[in-house]
């Protein structure tokens, strides 16, 4: 992380119908309750001063066909991580 601040967004490729998806991401297994986009879209992560690395998890679902989710996870390795309120670009 070479910047203050980092963005992570999500983009629900082949999922019938966006209107009804659930977003829920997490941090090292923490849920971002308050972290992400008013969307679910996305999340913002900042430097707070820690150090080290960071599992970034997310689950789709379609709460309109129960058939269709997606799940997906990601490690990053950062000098600072902090869970932030994230605001939708």
């Amino acid at each position: 992380l070479t910047e203050p601040e980092i963005r992570i967004s999500a983009v629900p490729y082949f999922f019938n119908n966006n209107d009804s998806l659930t977003f829920s991401w997490s941090a090292n297994g923490e849920p971002f309750t308050s972290g992400q986009s008013p969307d679910g879209k996305s999340i913002l992560l900042r430097q707070d001063g820690q150090t080290g690395s960071a599992l970034i998890s997310l689950t789709v679902k379609n709460n309109a066909s129960f058939l269709q989710s997606a799940q997906t996870q990601t490690s990053l390795l950062l000098p600072n991580i902090a869970k932030t309120t994230a605001t939708s670009i």
